[in-house]
């Protein structure tokens, strides 16, 4: 689980270097104004998102450590953990909606284009709903562990 994370955190650089090109270069995409505010809000939270994101994977990257003692999950992780699954969502749907997107057109030359481009997206989406998922089990575990060695250090006083 260990390359899977490290896996998630290089993807979300990825992502976060990608929505800053897109924050670059989004005026000269879009003609009318609606579809520029629209887009950049789209953009603006896409990148926010990948932002904290990072920030959850590499904090939270100390739970896989069998050597070190548990340390009590503090409010920080629970809120990045909102956002790394709300960043998941966003990806499975941004992947999704680009895919119907591309198909509805009547331009079938990028069709399989933006398939290979739009379902890794949707894949690393599900990849990291799974992985925070599988941490927070992993949280508890550690945590049920702690609650039992202070209860066994607690009897011998």
């Amino acid at each position: 689980m260990r390359i899977l994370k490290i896996i998630l955190i290089l993807i979300t650089i990825f992502l976060l270097f990608f929505m800053s090109l897109a924050l670059i270069f989004l005026k000269d995409v879009f003609g009318n104004k609606s579809g520029y505010i629209i887009a950049l809000l789209f953009v603006v939270l896409g990148f926010l998102l990948s932002a904290f994101t990072l920030i959850y994977h590499i904090k939270s990257f100390r739970y896989y450590r069998k050597s070190k003692p548990y340390k009590e999950a503090n409010k920080t992780i629970a809120v990045l953990k909102i956002c790394a699954i709300a960043h998941s969502v966003y990806c499975i749907l941004f992947g999704i909606l680009s895919i119907i997107g591309n198909f509805t057109t009547n331009d079938r030359s990028d069709d399989i284009i933006s398939a290979v481009v739009f379902v890794p997206v949707i894949l690393f989406g599900i990849l990291s709903i799974y992985e925070t998922v599988f941490l927070r089990k992993q949280i508890n575990q550690l945590q049920k562990e702690q609650e039992t060695k202070d209860e066994i250090a607690t009897i011998g006083n």
